[in-house]
């Protein structure tokens, strides 16, 4: 049965800007080119989780270069919607999340395209980028479903998506 008062109330969802949205231990902003060198240090290299690009559509990157191009096309995209996490102590940045599947009509937007570096995972710095992704999409912009799709196999991000509050909904 559907409630017609909160049918007949709710608004369309405002479509996610590439606003900074800022917290006590991180903040998330425009994914820019110039992060690239920090990114890719955080996500390549000797001290970088190998498995870290397994379940993400693109990656690993062979070189900087390469890195930094597909950062750039971040840039240009809309949907989804690029985020760089961002450490406060240190300005530096240290992840990557976005906003994809965007519906503001039904108000409906996904969180994926995560990736945490090495100095990011398993941090209350990692709970905080997601909340803040939360927290603007209910909020600021009147989303009233919030996804994190990942894949099945996927165990550590499904654990995380539990704790987070998130409910398992099938494959």
């Amino acid at each position: 049965m559907i409630d017609d008062n909160i049918s007949s109330t709710w608004k369309c969802a405002r479509t996610p800007e590439l606003l900074d949205l800022a917290g006590k231990n991180v903040w998330l902003s425009r994914v820019h080119p110039q992060h690239a060198r920090s990114l890719f240090s955080q996500s390549h290299g000797a001290e970088a989780d190998p498995a870290l690009w397994h379940f993400l559509a693109v990656g690993p990157f062979v070189d900087l270069d390469s890195f930094a191009l597909w950062l750039e096309t971040c840039t240009q995209s809309k949907d989804p919607l690029y985020f760089t996490i961002r450490d406060v102590k240190t300005s530096c940045p240290c992840g990557m999340a976005s906003y994809s599947r965007i519906n503001p009509t039904h108000g409906v937007v996904e969180i994926g395209n995560i990736w945490f570096g090495r100095s990011l995972k398993q941090t209350p710095q990692a709970t905080e980028a997601i909340y803040l992704l939360t927290r603007y999409a209910f909020d600021d912009l009147g989303y009233r479903r919030l996804e994190w799709k990942c894949d099945a196999l996927n165990e550590a991000s499904r654990r995380a998506a539990a704790r987070l509050g998130f409910r398992y909904e099938g494959c």
